[in-house]
């Protein structure tokens, strides 16, 4: 009898090939509900976050796993076809340890988006949607996230930020919460972490790949808008009203923050816009990189916690990426770099994670270019500014100025 763990490790190697942001067990309770305590109404076993480059935001999958006996595939299907609903899901996969699901019943789960198939049978789908072969050999495992998820045991006092990235974050309902909320609760317990142990790095670089997730959808979101808009103040002012929600939820946040400080004898000064996100410039310059090359964005999540996991098993990135991965490499250098100075990390994090990130672009240009298809010896190494500046030897057109 095949356990759920197997199933489960198929479905997120699957999902991950195809680099796809995986999370597995993920609680879900009612953020609104009248309850003071949160109450668990049920849990979904994989959690995939797709990118969409045609709506250029993540597609919400399910999947479920289950081994015990008399297991009906079609009511499964209902199931989880009822908490995608709820979840604003966009399908789901339901895999059975059973000898033979009825082919109705697949006919069935098929016109409502979600796919059901026994263990045999998905082996057979993995090896054709990840051609030819499957994904049984992914670098990555569920156990990487529960070993970073589990840290906190260690050190209790992370745990409010494990917490937050294992398991609240995964119900907030908007990009501006999972950027301002990420951030929040990595300041929080910054004075904790050390530069000496890669465990430590490991769980930054995943907290950063989570606050990536609420990025890329913020980013998608401003593209649609503006494309590529060139005066500072407007995207300034449109990134403030966005991750805040809107124009109505940002000027009852400023309205409540004044009343606050009015109550406390705290003078607001005029020039200081508390609303902002910490390093806020550095946040509008990185948004607007991005905007450059906007679907590059929406592989960071995944391209940063590969990195943590290698990070956490004492090795370099150590997936293989064709050339055109320089892009998305850069964006998520310069992602982590305002991560960890929006938090007030140690900079030793920003030069240990970004000179890896660094070699990588540097890897990557070079073999681009059909100058090295060995690894580089350290001296080829490029300067921090000629990566991000013209990442591709000048194919990339240059980064204009803001605030002209």
């Amino acid at each position: 009898m095949m356990r759920d763990s197997s199933l489960k490790e198929m479905l997120f190697k699957h999902y991950w090939k195809q680099r796809c942001f995986v999370q597995p067990e993920v609680e879900i309770y009612n953020i609104n509900g009248s309850l003071g305590a949160k109450k668990l109404i049920t849990d979904v076993d994989v959690f995939v976050l797709q990118p969409s480059a045609t709506t250029l935001s993540f597609e919400r999958l399910l999947g479920d796993c289950k081994t015990l006996k008399g297991q009906s595939a079609i009511n499964r299907a209902f199931w989880l076809s009822g908490l995608r609903g709820y979840l604003k899901g966009k399908g789901g996969v339901v895999l059975l340890d059973i000898p033979n699901i009825e082919s109705d019943h697949k006919l069935a789960a098929n016109a409502i988006d979600v796919r059901v198939m026994n263990a045999k049978d998905f082996a057979v789908y993995d090896k054709s949607i990840n051609y030819p072969e499957g994904s049984e050999g992914v670098n990555a495992s569920i156990q990487d996230v529960f070993e970073l998820r589990n840290y906190s045991k260690k050190h209790p006092k992370l745990t409010p930020l494990t917490n937050h990235l294992y398991r609240d974050v995964w119900k907030e309902t908007s990009f501006g919460e999972i950027m301002r909320h990420s951030l929040a609760q990595t300041r929080k317990v910054s004075s904790e972490f050390d530069p000496n142990k890669r465990e430590h790095s490991a769980l930054i670089c995943d907290a950063a790949a989570i606050f990536s997730v609420g990025l890329a959808e913020c980013c998608g979101t401003i593209f649609h808008q503006y494309l590529h808009p060139t005066e500072k103040a407007l995207l300034s002012d449109s990134l403030k009203v966005l991750i805040w929600g809107g124009r109505e939820q940002y000027d009852l946040a400023s309205q409540l923050r004044a009343k606050l400080l009015a109550v406390s004898g705290k003078a607001q000064p005029e020039s200081e816009d508390s609303l902002e996100l910490p390093q806020w410039n550095l946040l509008v310059q990185l948004v607007r990189h991005i905007l450059d090359n906007p679907k590059a964005a929406f592989y960071i999540p995944w391209f940063l916690r590969q990195l943590s996991f290698d990070l956490m098993k004492g090795r370099e990135f150590s997936v293989s990426l064709p050339t055109e991965d320089i892009v998305t490499a850069k964006y998520a250098m310069l992602t982590f770099e305002y991560f960890c100075k929006a938090c007030k990390l140690p900079s030793e994090f920003k030069e240990n994670v970004g000179g890896i990130l660094l070699r990588l672009q540097t890897d990557l240009a070079l073999t681009r270019d059909g100058k090295v298809s060995k690894p580089i010896a350290p001296t080829r190494v490029l300067r921090s500014e000629d990566v991000v500046s013209n990442p591709v030897g000048g194919e990339v057109r240059s980064q204009p100025e803001l605030g002209v």
